[in-house]
């Protein structure tokens, strides 16, 4: 069974202990042996000192107190010989509480500092056993000799799923109130989009007019010569004749020769539909210089509430909707629930 506080590293021994200014050792350096050490002492004399100085390295609870009177702080240094490589663990107890741990020079919190050198030592002292008093060891000691192997797992995955199921919840949920109001808002919106009542290809429509009104002026020349051209030019004493007064004189002419010689028929039924053509255009290019044909639907000038809806955010089908809510309810004398500060950017 897997230790909760991470993999078991290689075993390895504790080469060396160095503790620096520890309740009443201000500097010692032990190095351990192969094989079996013994520590020997007369009473007070520190041998409990090395085993809380060791319990510090392995990420122990720091206590203030066993700063050395005078000292800043208290400095404890462990070397093992630990697979595959050596491990330092040191830690730093200041008088003004402050505790510093540190693996390899790697800054790190004190239960960090035990999930990696805790499982290298065992302690096992007159009155405790120090890893029983660790809680999460605790649990695998009693799961473990009840054989609750897959009850475990099996409820480390419900939990599991539980808490992604909690957290999935809690990105999607939103107040009522402010559920309310933004479904308000989405209403407005698709009432006034609907109130200008658009119509499939308008907006190319009045993109073409709208570039057409920038050339006003070359516009009317040109229409004038192409009128000109068609109905001639009746200006002046002598006014010369247009495309659609040639084409007719052409017909009749075709006619006489068809009266003479037969195979000139079709000339004169196509002169003729040329001449009824030419004639529709004479009609229909001054209606186009004098402002356009008409609109299929009234209102729909560029300045009509279809130029504003063109004028704001972006609607499917190169359509475009309006920028801020309420504008079109303005327009129509209606009001507009106003979203509230600090929502304006979601609901554009």
């Amino acid at each position: 069974m897997a230790d909760p506080r991470g993999p078991e590293p290689a075993a390895g021994r504790l080469l060396e202990l160095g503790v620096v200014d520890l309740a009443l050792i201000e500097r010692v350096r032990i190095t351990f042996a192969a094989g079996f050490n013994v520590l020997t002492g007369e009473t007070g004399a520190g041998k409990s000192l090395l085993i809380d100085a060791l319990g510090l390295a392995l990420g122990a609870r720091a206590d203030p107190g066993l700063v050395r009177h005078g000292a800043e702080a208290a400095h404890v240094e462990a070397l093992f010989d630990r697979l595959p490589e050596p491990l330092v663990c040191v830690r730093e107890v200041g008088a003004n509480g402050r505790s510093i741990a540190r693996v390899d020079d790697e800054t790190m919190t004190a239960g960090r500092l035990a999930t990696i050198a805790g499982p290298l030592v065992e302690i096992h002292g007159q009155r405790d056993q120090g890893r029983l008093l660790d809680e999460r060891w605790q649990r695998e000691l009693l799961d473990g000799y009840g054989g609750h192997a897959a009850e475990r797992a099996a409820v480390a995955a419900a939990v599991a799923a539980w808490r992604a199921n909690e957290a999935s919840l809690a990105t999607t949920a939103i107040e009522p109130a402010e559920l309310a109001r933004r479904i308000a808002l989405l209403e407005h919106e698709a009432e006034e989009i609907a109130a200008v009542r658009l119509v499939p290809g308008e907006a190319a429509a009045i993109r073409a007019r709208l570039d057409a009104s920038r050339h006003v002026e070359a516009i009317a020349r040109g229409s004038a010569a192409l009128a000109g051209l068609l109905a001639g030019d009746e200006r002046g004493p002598e006014s010369a004749p247009g495309a659609r007064e040639q084409a007719a004189l052409a017909a009749a002419e075709a006619a006489a020769l068809a009266r003479l010689d037969t195979r000139y028929q079709p000339l004169v039924e196509r002169l003729a539909g040329a001449a009824a053509e030419l004639e529709d255009l004479a009609l229909e290019v001054p209606s186009r210089r004098d402002g356009g044909a008409r609109p299929s639907r009234p209102g729909r000038a560029p300045g009509s509430p279809l130029a504003a809806v063109h004028a704001g955010a972006p609607l499917r089908d190169g359509h475009r909707g309006p920028r801020r809510a309420g504008r079109a309810g303005r327009r129509g004398g209606r009001s507009a629930p106003q979203p509230r500060r600090g929502a304006g950017a979601a609901t554009r």
